[in-house]
């Protein structure tokens, strides 16, 4: 299975998920992809999700694209394990489940220190940040 999670690389919030990611991702397989860069722009348009004000990670497992609760839902049931907890939030209504992480989603920024770049781990793609 190919998996690759798009983030916003300027933001604090995107860039410490994606370092919890890679510390609890035991199956080392996903390609971590920054938004703003030329490979996550490409993701994005070829999931029709190429808007400048895109605001949701996206969690892509083979070819299908899940955004806000849902890519949280999976990302959860990717990694096993104690996350498998996150699966608990599929029951609650989508509606109220992506109310809660829009609400984060346009906040993140007032909530969590605004990055100039992510901090790069070695599995982490970069291309031109």
């Amino acid at each position: 299975m190919k998996y690759q999670l798009l983030y916003d690389g300027n933001c604090g919030l995107c860039n410490k998920t994606v370092q919890i990611v890679m510390k609890n991702d035991s199956k080392k397989s996903i390609l971590f992809v920054a938004q703003q860069s030329d490979e996550g722009k490409q993701i994005l348009k070829q999931h029709g999700l190429d808007t400048p004000d895109f605001d949701s990670f996206v969690f892509v497992v083979d070819n299908q694209a899940f955004i806000r609760s849902e890519a949280c839902i999976e990302l959860c049931k990717y990694l096993g394990g104690i996350w498998k907890m996150g699966l608990i939030f599929k029951f609650l209504p989508k509606f109220l489940r992506d109310s809660v992480y829009n609400f984060i989603a346009k906040n993140r920024l007032l909530f969590f220190k605004k990055t100039n770049s992510c901090q790069l781990h070695p599995q982490v793609k970069e291309d031109k940040l």
